[in-house]
């Protein structure tokens, strides 16, 4: 999960800063905290978890099924967070949903952490499931949207992996 966070963090701050966007340090921020409530439902979950176990005798569910159970209900206990946090309307938007364009908007955060999360899905950053078609569907329209070229989609993806490798060790 941190991985990925910071992987989309650094995509989402380079896509604008590449397409000449003013603040992309704040698109740096709103990708790390994309998906903040994850750790805290599976915190939940965990703690859960351990109390059944302990009354049951026996495991709760599966990985597969708490992976699940995580991205089902992590988008309002995050943007539940962020808005008590007080985090700048931008960066909340980013929480709530981080798979729609702002067409509106070309470079806003979210499109900047759209489009990054799912170059970041892309590149295998990512623990669940992802439909390849879909995600390709929202790499094709934030190119568009966004104005992404070739050049700007290799330097993006390039060594993406190696580069956030340590930053969040």
């Amino acid at each position: 999960l941190w991985e990925h966070s910071v992987a989309v963090g650094t995509m989402a701050r380079d896509v604008l800063a590449l397409t000449g966007a003013t603040d992309s340090e704040g698109a740096y921020l709103a990708g790390l905290l994309h998906d903040v409530g994850k750790p805290v439902t599976a915190t939940m979950l965990l703690e859960l978890e351990r109390q059944l176990t302990e009354v049951y005798q026996r495991n709760w569910i599966d990985s597969g099924e708490w992976l699940e159970v995580i991205a089902r209900v992590h988008r309002p206990v995050g943007v539940a967070l962020a808005e008590r946090w007080q985090l700048p309307p931008a960066i909340v938007a980013c929480v709530r949903e981080s798979q729609e364009y702002d067409k509106g908007e070309r470079n806003s955060f979210a499109n900047a952490v759209c489009f990054s999360n799912a170059l970041a899905k892309k590149s295998g950053i990512y623990a669940g499931k992802v439909d390849a078609e879909d995600n390709d569907a929202i790499i094709m329209i934030g190119r568009s949207v966004i104005g992404i070229s070739d050049d700007i989609l290799r330097t993006l993806t390039k060594g993406l992996r190696e580069r956030v490798t340590g930053l969040y060790d």
